[in-house]
């Protein structure tokens, strides 16, 4: 089994008990230019698992950035709540966020979890502070090919209409189809803990999930709210991602979609 201690000695180490040929185009990508309700094609999707009290997380942080300027790539912040015992309480983060990672993890066969921690498309991860690893990795997500399913969204109202076409190919067991909400570009003043006195940058904040339905390949189409109720209202996209063997199983399918103000 995989020692996280061994290869990531200077990453926050935390145990988890229970815990529930296409090559990436260099062109950077101007979110300004979409226009409300636009879409963003995705051939994969880098989850990095990050906090405001991780004394190394801001190159990862410049790292996601990056990444979501590349025009195929959904690139997305969870922020995790194991680092608010050490002097600062990261407002974004959520218990549940960190269940996800661990989540991911058991599956990939880790026994622990840490920071900062890219995901990508579910299946493969590096370390957020090793830019070459990181990048290698998100080059191979893509060489995959895996996200094949590829969900339409609009916006109706105060509606998001998401709708995915028949499978061209048999899943193997039932998907589950989550919303994502999350907000652009977050910068925030640390005020205690080890990042203490610094101000920290964070991409596609991950904000509110919700589990719309299963999907067993047939053609079906759901609506979910733009802004789910009683969340933050400074939520600017939704991405919808299609996860096989249900849970945080690898993800086949990807869409993103920026909001109305």
């Amino acid at each position: 089994m995989k020692s996280f201690m061994s290869k990531h000695f200077s990453a926050f180490v935390l145990g988890v008990m229970g815990l529930v040929t296409i090559s990436i185009s260099a062109v950077s990508f101007d979110e300004t230019k979409l226009a409300e309700g636009s879409l963003r094609p995705v051939a994969a999707v880098a989850e990095l698992f990050t906090s405001q009290g991780c004394p190394s997380c801001a190159p990862s942080a410049l790292l996601l950035k990056s990444f979501d300027q590349k025009p195929n790539v959904l690139a997305l912040s969870w922020h995790i709540d194991y680092w608010d015992r050490f002097g600062w309480e990261d407002q974004y983060a959520e218990a549940e966020h960190g269940m996800r990672q661990s989540a991911y993890n058991k599956r990939l066969g880790f026994s622990g979890v840490y920071t900062p921690q890219v995901i990508y498309n579910g299946v493969l991860e590096a370390t957020g502070t090793d830019q070459k690893l990181a990048e290698e990795t998100l080059d191979k997500a893509v060489q995959l090919q895996q996200l094949k399913q590829q969900p339409k969204l609009s916006l109706m109202g105060d509606k998001i209409k998401i709708s995915l076409p028949q499978s061209t190919q048999k899943l193997s067991s039932k998907a589950v189809v989550k919303v994502v909400y999350f907000i652009k570009s977050i910068t925030s003043d640390i005020m205690g803990g080890e990042n203490n006195g610094k101000r920290v940058m964070s991409t596609n904040v991950v904000r509110a999930e919700l589990a719309i339905g299963d999907w067993d390949g047939k053609s079906v189409t759901w609506q979910a709210p733009q802004r789910p109720k009683g969340k933050d209202k400074s939520i600017t996209h939704a991405a919808v991602l299609v996860h096989q063997d249900y849970g945080h199983g690898p993800i086949i399918g990807a869409a993103v979609i920026r909001l109305s103000s």
